[in-house]
């Protein structure tokens, strides 16, 4: 099956390659869309750093929901589905292919550098990936829709962050067993240099 798929999604993108691409891609199809971006990480994916390639498809994921066509021929069309952009590039099945080629860069990305060092902005060999910082932050995402509560996948998305921003689980394991159980309250005085007390700070 995956084999047939792949076959299929090559034929997909040597007749979608053969065609003018629409200059607005609000215009296409999901199917469409979804081979339209698997050609566009195929072009450029030894031309970018991984996190240079997100932000870009974070960019599409926005222009997709923040807006309509704005052609004059298909402005009584508007009523169509596929005009109103509700899915998400990065979480609905209809993705899957251009999810699987993004995820296989990111992962090589993340390869090529130690965790525990900031990301960079400058140079592009895995050589000085370490001396950058990302151009992926929270502030992006949280403008970008990635996070918050807008869909319930996007809900999901921002508790696996915080997870892993706050608890600094990892892996797909340590977030399968976290549980309400695991997560406790804990309290500490804040005591001045002379004794006074001035209130409490709260931990989990």
């Amino acid at each position: 099956n995956i084999r047939l798929r792949n076959l299929s999604l090559n034929d997909n993108e040597n007749n979608l390659s053969k065609r003018l691409y629409r200059s607005d891609p609000l215009l296409y199809r999901a199917d469409e869309l979804n081979t339209a971006l698997c050609l566009f990480i195929k072009e450029i994916r030894d031309l970018y750093d991984g996190d240079s390639i997100y932000y870009l498809c974070l960019g599409i994921q926005y222009y997709l929901r923040e807006n309509r066509p704005l052609s004059s021929t298909t402005i009584n069309r508007l009523n169509e589905g596929h005009f109103y952009r509700t899915e998400s590039i990065f979480f609905d099945s209809t993705f899957v292919q251009f999810q699987s080629k993004l995820h296989s860069i990111l992962v090589r990305f993340c390869h090529h550098r130690d965790p525990s060092r900031p990301l960079s902005i400058r140079g592009t060999t895995s050589s000085n990936l370490d001396d950058r910082p990302s151009r992926i932050e929270e502030e992006l995402l949280w403008e970008a829709k990635q996070l918050g509560a807008h869909t319930p996948w996007v809900l999901l998305n921002t508790i696996l962050y915080f997870n892993t921003k706050y608890f600094f689980l990892k892996t797909v394991n340590e977030h399968q067993v976290l549980s309400f159980s695991n997560v406790r309250r804990h309290y500490k005085r804040n005591v001045g240099p002379h004794g006074e007390e001035y209130g409490k700070s709260v931990y989990l």
